[in-house]
């Protein structure tokens, strides 16, 4: 192109069609030639079109669906167009933190509707800060939500996680469920001074199982809070959603430990797994001996802790993480029996709705003192105590 422009000079005219010459004499006289138009403007008009389309065609989310508050579903629910431009300006084409940040605070001043992104930053200014200005300061460059917004998704999580009856995070139908509890103090400096605040602290733990022809996101479960209206969230008293109530301890102080049997005897498959599990850990002994005495003989060292670790990387297969669940805080003393025996009736009822028959609870010393007080004082209510 370059050479024929340079032999032909200004009587050839290069036309905006792909793969068209023409001699400027052989034009017919009808066709009115226009030279070095600039385009620039329909272009950026068309990509501004094209983003109000996608935006606008983008369903408006009425409810607060946890699940899709990750990267993947944010990436979906953003205008692909308005994506890819920015991206391309900041980040050289790559989707990064910063190239969605600032995608989705466009999108939100075009659809004047919430997303992820904004509506996270506006939850994370109010909890880091606590202050209405900070959050609608981001809001005046359209980096988050408005303050209403903010406080009507708080509500609506809180009345959602009041009126929940299972732990969410945790498989109804998975392996067994086990908990532990500890004292959680908490230090606030406020303007006015320091407040201290002790509480008892829950947490779950559960193996879980995962179907490896499944797609992660299939197993996640889908948590949608519902959207409380401005009336509904104004009427909502926070200091009124007790998740659980204060239980009174009427056990002794001092009481001694029962005759009777308070356990019931294992299953067949725990007795079974038992006895799998000792015989492999003596066929694990018996096969480091061996390496110590190969190892003394060629001066080679075994050490027990080494050799063990090594044999459970090459034998064992990769198991899914345990999946660790907070459940309630309960803001009253921790060592106090009626926090103990509180916390102990709420831990019982999650693993009961999980399937479990055996409560089993891991506590330091000062828990544990209390929670044999209680045990002992009803030996027969608590028989399925494990500690």
């Amino acid at each position: 192109m370059h050479k024929l422009c340079t032999h032909f000079g200004e009587e050839l005219l290069v036309m905006h069609v792909s793969g068209l010459l023409c001699l400027r004499h052989c034009v017919p006289l009808h066709i009115n030639v226009v030279e070095n138009e600039d385009s620039t403007d329909d272009t950026s008009e068309c990509v501004a079109q094209q983003i109000m389309a996608e935006v606008k065609a983008l369903p408006k989310q009425r409810n607060y669906d946890l699940s899709s508050f990750t990267v993947s579903s944010t990436v979906k629910e953003t205008s692909k167009t308005l994506l890819s431009l920015v991206s391309n300006l900041v980040s050289g084409g790559k989707i990064t933190r910063v190239s969605l940040s600032l995608a989705c605070a466009i999108q939100y001043y075009i659809s004047k509707c919430y997303n992820q992104i904004t509506l996270d930053v506006g939850v994370k200014f109010h909890h880091c800060f606590g202050s209405k200005e900070a959050v609608a300061l981001q809001h005046k460059y359209r980096f988050s939500v408005t303050y209403d917004e903010v406080m009507r998704f708080r509500t609506s999580v809180a009345k959602y996680s009041a009126n929940q009856s299972v732990v969410q995070g945790l498989n109804p139908h998975g392996l067994p469920v086990s908990s532990r509890f500890d004292s959680y103090d908490l230090n606030i400096f406020t303007p006015n001074g320091k407040r201290e605040s002790h509480a008892m602290a829950i947490e779950f733990m559960q193996q879980q199982q995962v179907d490896l022809n499944r797609a992660q996101s299939d197993l996640e479960p889908k948590r949608v809070v519902e959207r409380l209206t401005k009336a509904e969230a104004r009427s909502v008293k926070l200091c009124k959603l007790s998740a659980i109530p204060i239980h009174h301890s009427q056990g002794k102080e001092q009481p001694t430990p029962s005759n009777i049997r308070i356990h019931e005897g294992l299953s067949l498959a725990d007795v079974q797994a038992v006895n799998a599990s000792v015989q492999s850990a003596l066929e694990a002994d018996l096969t480091w001996l061996t390496a110590v005495i190969i190892g003394s003989i060629s001066n080679e060292p075994v050490e027990w802790s080494g050799y063990m670790a090594k044999s459970a990387r090459e034998q064992s297969q990769p198991k899914p993480a345990t999946n660790h669940v907070f459940g309630l805080l309960i803001d009253s003393p921790p060592a106090h029996p009626d926090t103990v025996l509180t916390t102990l009736l709420y831990v019982e009822k999650v693993i009961r709705q999980h399937g479990g028959t055996y409560t089993h609870v891991v506590a330091d010393m000062q828990l544990y003192k209390v929670n044999l007080q209680i045990k002992w004082s009803d030996p027969e209510r608590w028989k399925n105590l494990v500690l």
